[in-house]
């Protein structure tokens, strides 16, 4: 998701609750929330409970802080999962093309960046810089090199896309 905001112009709109949004956001994010929540008190069990009902005229809401049809767009909700499909549906019955849905939400995206949009280096995210004992035999899990997570498209080089360049 970062390298499509930073590198290929997308904007990241968050479409969960103000109550889900106020635990949490993305910094530079766009907040047009697609469901209102308020929570209460469950006494059966004994746990804090929501309850959720949809913005009458979403999209309207939308246009007026993304009015163009051709903007590059990342839905987020909470999971990935039902009011980001839900907005992915609105905005494509209404003609926005250029979408796309974050899987896992704002809980994956928050368990890889932290606020600084820094990827976490913990778990499984930490890179391996070790080089094992040196003496790498099939079947181990450690051996010599690097063993990257994946972060730093940035700094990957670019593919040349002159076709008419044979090298």
């Amino acid at each position: 998701m970062q390298a499509l905001i930073s590198d290929g112009g997308y904007v990241l709109l968050d479409v969960r609750s103000k109550l889900a949004y106020d635990d949490g956001k993305v910094p530079g994010s766009i907040h047009v929330p697609y469901v209102i929540g308020k929570s209460r008190w469950d006494s059966e069990t004994r746990s804090r409970a929501y309850e959720y009902t949809d913005v009458e005229n979403w999209i309207d809401n939308l246009k007026k802080v993304i009015p163009d049809k051709e903007t590059k767009i990342v839905v987020m909700c909470s999971t990935g999962t039902q009011n980001a499909i839900r907005a992915l549906e609105t905005l494509d019955e209404n003609e926005y093309y250029n979408i796309v849905g974050l899987k896992g939400g704002y809980r994956a995206w928050n368990r890889v960046f932290d606020l600084k949009l820094a990827r976490r280096v913990y778990g499984e995210y930490a890179e391996n810089w070790s080089s094992g004992d040196g003496d790498f035999q099939s079947g181990e899990t450690t051996g010599c090199g690097i063993h990257a997570s994946g972060a730093g498209f940035a700094k990957v080089d670019p593919i040349n896309l002159d076709m008419d360049v044979i090298h």
